[in-house]
């Protein structure tokens, strides 16, 4: 759905939204220390995406990267460093993000959109080939709706329940 927010060492990036320039973070120490140094690209995986234009032209191979690598459906993030050894003194930052996640069926509404009910989320696993590839006429619906109402009920201003999480992808 989005990258919310992207950090360079724990600290929020702001960008240039025409370039992807790291204009400033809120480093209080140096907040635009890599202002000229770091272009960051957001890419959503839209089914329309096309190629990444700046990619591509630092790519001198086409069979490597060119008009047909377009990565629809796959969001990620194109960041490219111009090193400087002043600007980078400990080498590559560790850049991290805060995203929102896959869009979902909510039979409730018949809608698709981001959502954080687990029990949406759990049909959604249930019947996509990322998870079980069940077949709908095997999952309770009724019960999968009524379990979302509860998770949707208010309490103290916020849903009763939500899913969400977070993993590493250095990690296997």
């Amino acid at each position: 759905e989005d990258f919310e927010e992207i950090y360079i060492n724990g600290h929020a990036a702001t960008l240039n939204a025409s370039t992807g320039n790291v204009a400033t973070t809120d480093d209080p120490n140096n907040p635009t220390q890599y202002d000229g140094y770091i272009d960051i690209h957001k890419h959503l995986g839209a089914d329309n995406q096309t190629v990444d234009t700046d990619l591509k032209s630092r790519v001198a191979d086409t069979s490597i990267w060119g008009n047909n690598h377009r990565l629809r459906g796959v969001s990620y993030l194109y960041i490219r460093f111009d090193y400087d050894s002043t600007v980078f003194p400990n080498g590559v930052p560790e850049i991290t993000a805060l995203i929102k996640g896959k869009k979902i069926y909510d039979n409730r509404t018949a809608s698709t959109a981001w959502d954080d009910n687990p029990s949406n989320i759990i049909r959604d696993y249930l019947k996509n080939s990322y998870g079980l590839f069940e077949d709908a006429d095997n999952i309770d619906q009724d019960l999968i709706d009524t379990n979302a109402d509860t998770c949707d009920e208010n309490v103290s201003g916020v849903s009763r329940y939500t899913c969400n999480g977070s993993f590493l992808v250095d990690t296997p």
